[in-house]
């Protein structure tokens, strides 16, 4: 039951992290990273705002809030970060490929449609190998395996698509499977 209390707080809690995302961009590196912590440890109330950081105009706010949720790790925020490794800003692509790395499996299926639709950019695929090669330790698709066996090869721009296309159906069908099953009545 949502009452005067809970809506208190969430207000108090939506004016905390508003607070903290203008924080972001202060000259003061000691402000910025108590910032930043602030919204790390509110955690999912604190994605919506910095996924729209992410856009900002300050270098600095795009970097703190792709770093920030890398740390809060929510799946939703993986489209955002996504689009995030196509940046102008060396420095805050690198930081949204680790925060995808850091979502895990969660992260992929925005990744690979991202592929799909955009394979001639270097820089996706760059940022692409580097998420995938750092995912690789762990247990992953042979589809998905696929992809950065095309990220490697000599002309991954006709490979990629292909590739991400065949891993991202596979991802779906794998879900849509997990969904049908019926529950054990044992």
């Amino acid at each position: 039951m949502f009452t005067q209390s809970n809506a208190m707080e969430a207000k108090a809690t939506s004016s905390l992290v508003d607070s903290c995302v203008r924080k972001l961009a202060s000259k003061n590196l000691h402000e910025r990273l108590t910032a930043r912590n602030k919204l790390e440890q509110i955690g999912e109330a604190a994605v919506p705002p910095l996924i729209r950081a992410l856009k900002n105009e300050n270098e600095i706010v795009r970097w703190e809030a792709a770093k920030a949720l890398g740390e809060i790790a929510d799946p939703s925020a993986a489209e955002a970060l996504v689009q995030t490794l196509t940046d102008e800003s060396f420095d805050v692509r690198w930081v949204a490929a680790d925060s995808l790395v850091a979502l895990g499996d969660a992260g992929v299926p925005a990744l690979l449609e991202a592929l799909v639709r955009g394979p001639a950019s270097v820089v996706l695929r760059r940022k692409a190998h580097h998420i995938f090669h750092s995912l690789s330790s762990e247990p992953m698709p042979k589809e998905v395996k696929d992809v950065l066996k095309a990220l490697e090869r000599i002309e991954p721009g006709v490979h990629v698509p292909v590739a991400a296309h065949t891993a991202l159906e596979f991802l779906r069908s794998r879900k849509r499977d997990i969904h049908i099953k019926e529950p054990n009545t044992n």
